[in-house]
């Protein structure tokens, strides 16, 4: 299949055929991970992708405080099932179904009640939300250079015919599966010289009492803070201008002429993006997590919040990218997402034009 089919669909077909953009984006497979790579990434994470010291220590001494294990560790999180797994549990355990209903409203009620405390806490250690994300708090604060993210749900993704209820059970690789996607990232821009794609760095934190195996008890995920991420408008406008001076600059007229330098970095920008959703097999990819910053004097794609499926699609059995099935799948949502983003951008201008006239 034509990548222009899976990638950017119908609305950019006319784009990538005028610019034989097809010829410049060679396809990236995306990475199946065998279980001996797996286990040797894991490793590498534990011992290479510790946050900085000087990130361990300030958050140890921030988590000595009782408020902060509170709201930061203890804190009750929501309960998300898999619809399948929803309806195999109500016609096989309805007493069990039932008794997780219970559990699912306490909670709930539990975190509204803290509401009040919660904004007390913030307000206390002058904490802000960095981006908006309802299944996560991305906290930081004027004084850190990085981000904190805190789960506020635990996933119940995977539930046969043939389980047991006692195999149901919340992933416990979701927060930090982060640090997977980023290691598998920036190694590729490094390997492959990506000069368009920001490698942002993210971090374990070890939670200072608890063990240290891999896993969402034991840590947290630090990441860089990107001091200044355009707003959704903005990222709209320059993804417009990228599909402008991408198309435009091949009309005609300039067909016979040399391509210029800032023709070629727009359709490397293109290619770099589309290499590296295939090859990480990204899947939510969306203008609130997929943006155009300023870095250096030039325009870079910034993958933010990368996480793996939530529900459905990312099983800790299979971590990390141990299934093809699952990294095909998820690579296949990764382009849906990207055609979305452009077929979104296409519409405002056209909108944008239909106005003027």
């Amino acid at each position: 299949m034509k990548i222009v089919n899976i990638l950017l669909g119908a609305l950019l077909l006319k784009v990538i055929i005028e610019t034989n953009a097809t010829t410049l984006m060679p396809q990236t497979k995306s990475h199946v991970f065998s279980a001996k790579e797996s286990d040797e990434l894991k490793d590498t994470i534990l011992t290479k992708c510790q946050a900085p010291r000087s990130i361990q220590k300030l958050l140890a001494m921030f988590l000595s405080q009782e408020d902060a294990r509170k709201h930061l560790i203890s804190n009750p999180k929501l309960i998300l099932i898999a619809d399948p797994a929803t309806n195999r549990l109500k016609k096989r355990f309805p007493s069990e179904w039932a008794a997780l209903e219970v559990e699912k409203e306490t909670r709930r009620t539990a975190l509204a009640k803290s509401e009040q405390s919660w904004q007390k806490f913030c307000t206390d250690h002058d904490i802000k939300k960095f981006t908006r994300n309802i299944h996560t708090h991305t906290l930081t604060t004027d004084a850190w250079n990085f981000v904190l993210y805190i789960p506020r749900y635990e996933w119940f993704d995977k539930f046969e015919d043939n389980d047991s209820i006692e195999s149901l059970t919340p992933s416990k690789l979701q927060n930090v599966s982060r640090v997977f996607y980023a290691k598998q990232i920036n190694d590729f821009i490094a390997k492959n010289d990506l000069t368009h794609i920001f490698p942002l760095k993210q971090w374990l934190v070890h939670i200072p009492w608890r063990p240290y195996d891999l896993n969402d008890d034991n840590y947290l995920v630090a990441s860089e803070k990107i001091q200044t991420l355009p707003s959704k408008t903005l990222n709209i406008k320059r993804f417009q201008l990228l599909i402008d001076s991408y198309s435009n600059k091949n009309s005609h007229e300039a067909k016979e002429a040399e391509e210029s330098e800032e023709l070629i970095n727009q359709k490397e920008i293109i290619s770099q993006l589309i290499r590296v959703i295939d090859y990480a097999a990204l899947w939510d990819i969306r203008l609130e997590k997929v943006f155009l910053i300023e870095n250096q004097g030039n325009l870079k794609i910034l993958f933010l919040d990368l996480e793996k499926p939530g529900l459905g699609g990312g099983f800790d059995k299979n971590f990390y990218h141990k299934d093809e099935g699952e990294v095909t799948s998820n690579a296949k949502a990764g382009h849906k997402g990207l055609e979305a983003i452009f077929e979104l951008v296409l519409s405002k201008k056209r909108r944008s034009l239909t106005t003027k006239k």
